[in-house]
């Protein structure tokens, strides 16, 4: 392989992982937003939260009648209207580089109107899953950092032993 071919090969690699959307998804409690604005602010990375954008693009919605989706999800119009505004027309400055999603899409419709998007702008869709394991972290006051499973400085220590009850 040429010096050229390999270089060509690895720019569209490159390319490739910066033209992707990050939907970070997960349950409640899980540390989506903490990663995701701990990530964006690191790395100076775009976050798209749909709440936000419902707030921000609202002259788009003036004319669409209120959700009345019981879990307070946004209707299928107003999610088509703000994610062909954000990523289409751009009024998300998202650049050539990766942009985190905020625990979005949420629902299958969602995941739909978004694989469009991608479609349309050339991007990849990549999805991170935060899980949480159910178990509260042991907390005492004052605080007791030693009994955290992630030391301040981000290294991972194990998780002290759990009583039994």
């Amino acid at each position: 392989m040429t010096d050229a071919a390999q270089h060509a090969g690895e720019h569209q690699a490159a390319s490739a992982e910066a033209a992707c959307l990050v939907a970070v998804l997960g349950p409640p409690g899980a540390g989506k937003t903490t990663v995701i604005s701990a990530l964006g602010q690191s790395r100076s990375l775009p976050v798209f939260r749909l709440r936000e954008a419902v707030n921000a693009y609202s002259d788009l919605l003036a004319d669409l009648a209120p959700s009345t989706d019981p879990l307070g999800w946004v209707g299928v119009q107003a999610v088509q209207r703000i994610l062909r505004a954000a990523f289409i027309d751009g009024r998300f400055r998202i650049g050539v580089g990766p942009a985190l999603l905020d625990n979005f899409p949420g629902t299958a419709h969602q995941l739909h109107r978004l694989a469009d998007v991608a479609a349309v702008t050339g991007r990849r869709i990549a999805i991170l899953e935060l899980r949480a394991d159910g178990s509260p972290l042991p907390c005492e006051w004052p605080l007791d950092e030693s009994a955290w499973p992630v030391a301040p400085t981000g290294t991972l220590r194990p998780s002290p032993a759990q009583p039994e009850i």
